[in-house]
């Protein structure tokens, strides 16, 4: 099944969308991490000013699909970030 989705009410996103944006997801537990949508992102200002996209996905299992704007940064991607900053400025 192909359900399409439509996102209102972000800030203007248009350079974002323009330059092939798009939205990532995973199939949980078969995906490992995340990937791009495979399909280009619509996307238009409305009438009333508000900036909208429409993306479609299909569905090819019953697993749970995770969306996000943009790739995640997890917390524990996040510790060994800084714990990498920190080494690099330990000391000096």
């Amino acid at each position: 099944d192909t359900v399409t989705f439509s996102v209102m009410n972000l800030n203007k996103q248009s350079k974002l969308f323009s330059n092939d944006f798009r939205p990532v997801f995973r199939q949980h537990p078969s995906m490992k991490g995340y990937e791009r949508l495979r399909a280009p992102v619509q996307y238009h200002t409305t009438d009333e000013g508000q900036f909208k996209f429409t993306f479609k996905h299909a569905f090819t299992s019953a697993e749970p699909v995770y969306f996000s704007f943009t790739y995640p940064f997890g917390f524990h991607e996040n510790q060994a970030m800084l714990r990498a900053i920190d080494a690099r400025f330990a000391g000096g």
